[in-house]
Formats: C-alpha cells, structure tokens, sequence
C-alpha cells in the first residue's frame, strides 16, 4: 500500500499549491502503471475513495475487486462545486479547536467548508485531530502523539492541510470515471460507519451499491462506527474485507 504524498513519514512537497486533487490522482496513477499492477483489490476510504475510485474508473482492466468504506466519488461540473480554496490562505489566529460551536447545526456542506477552512488556516492545526473529530473513540495521548509524529513542524504539514480544500477543484475526467464505475462487474463491496455525519447516511452508501453493478447480491454492512471506521472497527473490518477477498477470487 502506498502513503499518499504530503502523509505519512516520507519526504513532502512543502509548497500548499503542490497538493490538488488532479495531482493526487497523478501520482497514484503513476505508481500503478510504473508498477504495472494488476488483480488489484482496492480498499478505499474518505480520500482513498475519491483517488481509488477515479483509478478505478479510469483502468478497470487492472482492479479484480474493490471494497469502499464512509467512501464518496463527487461528479460535479468545472465550477460547480459547493466548496471553496482561499487562493492566498493565510493563518487566522481567531481560529480556535475544532468543531467550532454550532457545528453540528449547520448544513453538511457548511460543516465541510468550515473543516476546509480550519485545517488550512488554523495556526495550531494538528494532524490527530482529523482522527479524533470523526471517530467515536477517544485517542490516547500518546496515539495522538503518533498521528503528529510525522509532521515535527508546521511546515511539514501542507500536505494534510490542503487535503480537504482538494474538494474546490473536481474535475470532468471524474464523469468519465463514473460512467465506467457503472459498468464495473467485478465485486464491489460497501462497509460503512453509520455514525459519520458527513458520509455516513444509507442515502450516500447507496449511491455506490445502486451504480456499480459489481455490488449486487454483496453482503453490504452498516456499523456502530464514525467516518474513520478503520480507527474504530479495525479487527471486524479487517476480517469483512479478507473474507470478501477469499469469497470472491479472481476472475
């Protein structure tokens, strides 16, 4: 499994405007077709969806099976999105802990910009903090310090901090990529934490069962778990996906 670029302990690209959702999907592509993988089972999650599925779409051919959890794959026009970049961002000290007061009020396409804008603009923004807004378990003090361990200073933090904002910028190829999904056969399989309140609704787990052909008759779950269903369920997610895995060999 790859780290995506800007997480994780390898090197990073310093500068936020490196970090866009086309140069995401570049990358990985990069990675799969250097390495010429194929019978590929993806696992995909939050930004994993959004960048696996895209590979997906765009290469079926190379994916025997794809597994999505609290997963989204937004198709939208150029300039549709409901989500906005500042194009100078530039630190907002009265930018205090998040959730700010209120979150859970507003709309969830406001609950997202404001998250865009916190993790972009808040001066003491800390990695495990992504973690911990969306799961339902309380991290300890020293698995919060493992989250940030990568990320010894601000600056090597452009990566995780532009990663919500990707969402500005969807591009066309995208509804390419859709259209292809809804031909995929292969086994498609959804587990979805039900408490995330973001992409946890059946309505959105359902959008990718009712298009991919390949989820039909698949043992689809919903669990007692948050966005990060692999922080919370690790060992019963583990056990669905190697069980999908053995129930479903390669064609």
């Amino acid at each position: 499994a790859i780290d995506l670029i800007g997480l994780g302990r390898p090197d990073k690209p310093i500068a936020l405007e490196a970090y866009t959702y086309a140069q995401h999907v570049e990358w990985v592509r990069e990675f799969i077709v250097g390495k010429d993988l194929k019978d590929i089972t993806l696992f995909c999650q939050d930004w994993g969806s959004l960048i696996g599925l895209r590979m997906a779409g765009d290469m079926p051919e190379r994916f025997a099976r794809i597994v999505a959890a609290n997963a989204t794959f937004p198709v939208s026009p150029t300039g549709a999105t409901p989500y906005k970049r500042n194009p100078s961002p530039a630190i907002d000290c009265s930018l205090a802990d998040f959730p700010p007061a209120g979150w859970e009020k507003l709309t969830q396409i406001a609950r997202f910009q404001s998250w865009i804008d916190y993790c972009l603009l808040a001066p003491n923004f800390r990695p495990h903090q992504v973690i911990e807004v969306a799961t339902e378990a309380t991290l300890s003090p020293d698995e919060a310090r493992a989250y940030d361990a990568p990320y010894p200073s601000f600056i090597y933090k452009a990566g995780i901090r532009s990663f919500p904002a990707c969402a500005s910028a969807i591009p066309l190829e995208n509804i390419k990529a859709w259209e292809a999904l809804g031909k995929f056969e292969n086994p498609f399989l959804t587990l979805w934490g039900a408490k995330d309140q973001i992409l946890g609704s059946e309505l959105m787990q359902n959008t990718l069962v009712n298009r991919v052909p390949g989820a039909k008759g698949q043992p689809h779950e919903r669990f007692e778990a948050n966005h990060f269903i692999q922080e919370d369920i690790g060992e019963i997610l583990a056990a669905r996906v190697n069980k999908f895995i053995a129930d479903n060999p390669a064609r």
